[in-house]
């Protein structure tokens, strides 16, 4: 049965991976500016959402189980993807398009505005230019 995907899991499986990352939950909890046990509970509730234990905690140590490498390894893989989809989306929100209407003085125009139109285009091909 599939289970809702939420802002929670994306959050519980960041933690996750710098609880690994960091070995220690009490390191996490400082860096994500949590309590050791909220920190803790996020590992907690995957381990209870996918049904399987993700590491091995003592009081000294931090062992990932076989399938806690595993979720791991997805887990990067899955905040990369998310990452790389921000990263994308920014982009193109980024992209210049549309026209572009330059009014100037001729003799100014000429001499400072015109040279600079090549590159322009270069970088925004998305954008026409009108000049008048």
């Amino acid at each position: 049965m599939r289970k809702n995907l939420n802002n929670g899991l994306i959050h519980a499986m960041h933690g996750f991976v710098r609880v690994v990352d960091a070995g220690s939950f009490t390191a996490t909890a400082e860096q994500l500016r949590l309590t050791v046990a909220q920190t803790s509970r996020l590992v907690t509730e995957l381990e209870k959402r996918i049904g399987i234990r993700l590491p091995q905690r003592t009081t000294r140590s931090l062992t990932l189980t076989d399938g806690g490498q595993n979720y791991l390894e997805r887990c990067r893989h899955i905040l990369d993807l998310i990452v790389e989809a921000e990263g994308d989306a920014h982009g193109i929100a980024l992209q210049l398009s549309g026209r572009l209407r330059i009014l100037s003085m001729t003799g100014f125009g000429s001499r400072y505005i015109s040279p600079l139109i090549p590159e322009y285009c270069a970088l925004y091909p998305k954008v026409t230019i009108e000049d008048s």
